[in-house]
């Protein structure tokens, strides 16, 4: 569906930077280099997606644009489910804020420190994503409080969960 592409391959802007297209009221905030985004949708059919590149907070959502070509997963934390299947190829992923929850900051002992979480489905399309981003180029002490607060607005009391 329509709408199944907003979550997976949502529109880029043209050019090398491959920005994510804004949607009507939409401001981006800040991007970081050197993520890594594994992705797990879970629907009708289970398809995993494992990239580094980009991630863009804007005031609505984290999207995801992997650098290069995305084929192939790499040893990543999903890697035992895949059962010998590679990640799917992708443009773009978006998370929507309002779709957010059980997120947790990760600190490990050894490797990037990684926020993971879940996105409920939007209207209209099929799973839950179950996502890690790792943060391979640090950034995430700015980052993380930015994101919480826009969290925590969508949270809000009195917050219609900042859709409309």
């Amino acid at each position: 569906t329509s709408l199944d592409k907003m979550s997976l391959n949502p529109p880029l802007l043209p050019g090398t930077e491959r920005m994510p297209l804004p949607v009507n009221g939409e401001t981006f905030i800040l991007h970081r280099r050197g993520m890594r985004f594994e992705c797990e949708l879970r629907g009708s059919r289970v398809r995993k997606f494992d990239a580094h590149g980009t991630l863009y907070l804007s005031t609505l959502r984290m999207v995801f644009v992997p650098k290069g070509s995305t084929g192939g997963g790499g040893a990543g934390w999903l890697s035992f489910l895949n059962a010998g299947q590679p990640a799917e190829s992708f443009q773009s992923y978006d998370l929507p804020l309002s779709m957010l929850q059980n997120e947790s900051f990760n600190q490990p002992i050894f490797g990037c420190n990684n926020l993971d979480g879940q996105c409920l489905p939007l209207p209209g399309t099929d799973g839950t994503s179950h996502f890690k981003l790792s943060f391979y180029e640090g950034g995430c002490g700015t980052f993380l409080p930015i994101f919480f607060e826009l969290l925590n607005r969508y949270r809000g009391p009195g917050s219609a969960g900042g859709r409309g």
